[in-house]
């Protein structure tokens, strides 16, 4: 009974991770198509006929077009930090030489012939 009961829940952890993963997925999916969606309008609407129908007289269409692209610059420097902090801690962490060649060959069996020598 006790196996079973490890087994319902590696299955339940297995299944909790794969909807992380899976929403994780969706929410990258959704920021990049709200992305170019974003930059198709404003490289679409970068020329239009102006209008005196928004606050204070102002062109609406010009308002909303400023908001985007300071939206998406703010975006991108977001975005090209984090892609420098994962390329550094990429770099820290998964191409680092070992210090020493007795790391690399570490095993028990290693480890306990050089104990007895």
């Amino acid at each position: 009974m006790n196996g079973a009961y490890a087994a319902r829940m590696s299955n339940s952890l297995i299944h909790r991770r794969t909807a992380m993963k899976r929403g994780a997925l969706l929410l990258c999916a959704v920021f990049v198509a709200v992305s170019i969606l974003s930059a198709v309008f404003v490289s679409t609407h970068a020329n239009h006929e102006h209008d005196s129908h928004g606050i204070g007289g102002a062109c609406a269409t010009c308002a909303h077009v400023a908001y985007v692209k300071a939206i998406l610059e703010q975006i991108s420097a977001a975005v090209a930090g984090a892609v420098v902090v994962a390329g550094v801690l990429f770099a820290l962490f998964h191409i680092q030489k070992p210090a020493s060649p007795e790391k690399t060959d570490c095993s028990l069996v290693r480890l306990k012939v050089r104990l007895n020598s």
